[in-house]
């Protein structure tokens, strides 16, 4: 129609006003706290999974490892064999020298309580040496008194200087007398592996004293 105002637009619409849906309160509840309980299973599931996956890379490693830890426990005992059989010619050599100087020291010591008993005593001392039998003994004039000194294992008595113009098998007789000067006596030990050592009594001072057999000549 000319000159009518056309109506002004429903702003609802043709269907008429918008409903406006009131949730219960409860269910607002249920729902929040169904999903809760769904993101805290699947984080939970993740953890999971995670867990079972670190597990299994660990089983994985590990026994990779334990191959590994076998072929160098094998090759570490394959070292100390080598080691072992370097060194055992000179553990050996350390051992018969830590013998000789056992035996020249007690050797020394049987010397010095001849000596020390000769002069504190005033009485004559008998020192004789017995090659075959590995030993020293001491006697004196007073009853009773007798000191034997048996060389330990891998050393033995090789000669007695000064050596006498014929072979004599029996012991070898010095006698030490209070005042007197010592004898010239001079005892050669010789070890498994043949290394010599001479124990003498310097006559002029009466001390005891250790040398190589190269030395003492």
């Amino acid at each position: 129609m000319a000159g009518a105002v056309p109506a002004a637009r429903d702003p609802c619409g043709s269907l008429g006003p918008a409903l406006r849906l009131q949730v219960p309160r409860r269910a607002r509840r249920r729902a929040r706290h169904y999903l809760l309980r769904r993101r805290r299973t699947t984080r939970r599931r993740g953890h999971q999974r995670r867990h079972r996956e670190l597990e299994e890379s660990v089983v994985a490693r590990d026994g990779h490892q334990t191959g590994v830890t076998l072929i160098e426990l094998l090759i570490v005992v394959a070292l100390i064999g080598l080691l072992v059989g370097i060194s055992f010619p000179s553990i050996g050599a350390g051992v018969d020298s830590l013998r000789m100087r056992s035996a020249a020291e007690q050797i020394v010591n049987l010397f010095n309580a001849a000596l020390n008993r000769a002069e504190r005593r005033q009485q004559a001392i008998e020192l004789a040496v017995w090659p075959k039998q590995n030993r020293l003994t001491l006697r004196s004039t007073e009853p009773g008194f007798e000191r034997a000194l048996d060389i330990g294992e891998g050393v033995s008595i090789a000669a007695v200087h000064p050596e006498l113009p014929q072979a004599n098998e029996g012991p070898r007789r010095f006698l030490l007398l209070p005042g007197g000067a010592a004898p010239r006596i001079a005892i050669e030990l010789r070890s498994a592996r043949g290394a010599r050592r001479v124990v003498s009594l310097d006559p002029i001072t009466g001390v005891p004293r250790i040398e190589t057999a190269e030395t003492a000549r």
